[in-house]
């Protein structure tokens, strides 16, 4: 209390008494607002993310009428159920896959018998617009180009394609053209930057979308209808229940269809409700760790020469634009990964020029291994120049001087004497580099998806595994693995920067 009036005090002979009188207002009218928000009824909806804008909408029509405030929080179904089993409290869940909700039953965390199937929708096949093809359902399949399909084992839309693939017979010759993506949203835009030929997707995941073109729906005769399921949580207040029958009102319905959703209707047959996620028996896979070192190891091994030069230049050079630079490169660090992923979409899918000159003038192909070494490397780049840079910065530049006195060129300086005495910072900067590409997720998955034996780095196994129901004991392992090598590399970095300072005489 003393220092608010030692403050309008200060204020007052500042700005004067009509100031503070302003202030006193502003901040009473915010406490009143604050009041009164605090006080409002509001419900909190998770949704799949394909039905996003049209409960956002709903929502809005819903508050006209009511003194609740909704709001929202949109995901992939299966990574909302997996935070309402570890304790969130939502009110109401809508899922994508109805086997989501089953979960959530089993674990107890819904009202009994409160499900409702809310909405339906076609899965399609699309691609950009000018391609020009056609598929017929109604034969053997000759497709030899990639084709971008939710992932089959965490994703519903993935799962749903996969389930209609299997009922056409496809998916044995396909499932080595398929690249697994992490949402609906994801598959549009591996398609619109020709990452891949064509994609499924929901048939309202194209409404609206500019540069897509529906080839075809897959035909009602396969019994794959997309459901939408809404059930109220445990706690939910008698204000959700409003919502959801609002939700499932006639004005809902139409404003639902103009959006490309459809009725809820029954199934044909019982045995399209069966979730294809299980994968087949077998031992405990571990290509995922294999992969994550391979691509650790060229990760470091590409920024390594690259980051001592430019860590260098940084730290013993003034050139216009240095800063800027600096910048540049330590930019990884503060934007999400999923930013730099996206723009290594862009900039190298076979859509941008840059892409189409390294796959058909060079004939390099990016969207494998070596795409995820490539997105690992601009993450974990700035934590190895970081560190070279700052160990640079420390060496004594009297020696440096003393040696080029003696008649040693620039270039043997920077080996015989920079460069020795640098060790510590160099070790330090690849370990770290390498423990950073051991755990990048949003970048990777962002440009090269998460394909099987191609692109499953550990953090992406990890993620998958987390979103399948039954695959407790395969996510726990591997987050065992992936602690214990990072753990390792810490203590190796530190082990290896100590022994190289002794052997320098510096403790």
């Amino acid at each position: 209390m003393g220092r608010a009036i030692v403050f309008c005090e200060l204020v007052r002979r500042l700005l004067g008494k009509s100031s503070v009188a302003l202030l006193l207002l502003v901040s009473l009218a915010a406490s009143s607002c604050h009041r009164s928000a605090s006080q409002e009824e509001s419900i909190l909806i998770y949704v799949a993310a394909s039905t996003a804008s049209l409960i956002a909408d709903l929502a809005k029509d819903f508050e006209k009428e009511s003194p609740v405030r909704v709001t929202l929080s949109s995901a992939a179904s299966s990574a909302l159920a997996r935070q309402i089993l570890a304790g969130h409290e939502p009110d109401l869940f809508l899922s994508a896959h109805p086997e989501w909700t089953a979960a959530l039953e089993r674990a107890g965390k819904t009202q009994a018998g409160s499900s409702r199937e809310l909405y339906s929708n076609d899965l399609v096949l699309i691609t950009r617009e000018g391609e020009g093809f056609e598929v017929k359902f109604d034969g053997a399949c000759d497709w030899q180009r990639s084709l971008a399909i939710g992932d089959p084992m965490a994703v519903p839309v993935g799962t749903y394609a996969r389930e209609a693939l299997v009922k056409l017979g496809w998916w044995e010759s396909l499932k080595k053209h398929c690249v697994p993506s992490s949402d609906a949203r994801a598959v549009v835009m591996n398609v619109l930057s020709g990452r891949c030929a064509a994609g499924v997707v929901y048939g309202s995941d194209v409404v609206g979308q500019k540069g897509l073109h529906v080839v075809a729906r897959f035909p009602r005769r396969l019994d794959v209808r997309v459901r939408y399921t809404l059930t109220l949580i445990n706690g939910a207040s008698e204000f959700a229940r409003s919502f959801m029958d609002f939700l499932q009102s006639d004005r809902a319905l139409e404003k639902a269809k103009s959006l490309g959703f459809l009725p809820a209707l029954p199934l044909a047959s019982e045995g399209a409700k069966k979730v294809i996620v299980e994968e087949e028996a077998g031992s405990f896979d571990l290509s995922p760790l294999w992969l994550s070192l391979k691509v650790a190891f060229f990760c470091s091994l590409l920024s390594l020469v690259p980051g001592i030069l430019l860590a260098w230049l940084l730290a013993r050079r003034e050139f216009p634009g240095r800063n800027l630079v600096d910048a540049i490169c330590h930019l990884p660090l503060v934007v999400p990964p999923v930013v730099t992923g996206y723009l290594l979409l862009l900039c190298l899918a076979p859509a941008s020029p840059l892409g189409a000159f390294l796959a058909n003038s060079l004939g390099l192909e990016l969207f494998d291994w070596k795409g995820a070494v490539l997105a690992s490397a601009i993450m974990g780049f700035p934590l190895l120049l970081r560190s070279v840079r700052l160990s640079i910065e420390l060496v004594d530049r009297r020696l440096e001087a003393a040696a080029a006195t003696l008649g040693a060129s620039p270039l043997r300086v920077f080996m015989t004497v920079t460069i020795p005495l640098a060790v510590p910072g160099i070790i330090t900067g690849t370990l770290l580099c390498f423990a950073r590409s051991l755990g990048e997720f949003g970048a990777t998955i962002s440009f090269v998806s998460n394909i099987e034996g191609k692109t499953t780095t550990l953090p992406l196994a990890i993620w998958r595994h987390s979103q399948v129901p039954g695959h407790e004991a395969e996510t726990f392992r591997f987050l065992i693995i992936s602690i214990v090598i990072a753990f390792a590399a810490i203590l190796a970095s530190a082990a290896l920067a100590k022994r190289a300072e002794r052997m320098l005489g510096r403790s």
